[in-house]
């Protein structure tokens, strides 16, 4: 159990929201399971981000991808993004 070592387990509800919402088994059951949630995501407007997944099972919500961007799959930016970081060719 994740609790038993005093961790905590975020499970993502799934990205694919516009293709017919599929239940995520992992999130679906992580109310079972001690020290587990599943998460789902928001936009910055604070709604429903346009790619997660839904249900009756999610737990919580987080921010997530802000745009759509590079391809049909968008993009996250993330705290740990250090933009100084050079790219290697």
């Amino acid at each position: 159990m994740p609790s038993a070592k005093g961790a905590f387990m975020a499970i993502s509800a799934g990205n694919e929201f516009e293709d017919r919402n599929p239940t995520e088994i992992p999130a679906a059951i992580a109310n079972k399971v001690n020290g587990a949630v599943s998460v789902a995501a928001v936009d910055r407007a604070k709604n429903h981000a346009y790619y997660s997944n839904t249900g009756a099972w999610v737990e919580i919500a987080a921010p997530g991808a802000p745009f759509r961007g590079f391809d049909k799959f968008g993009g996250v930016l993330q705290q740990t993004l250090d933009v100084n970081v050079a790219v290697e060719t």
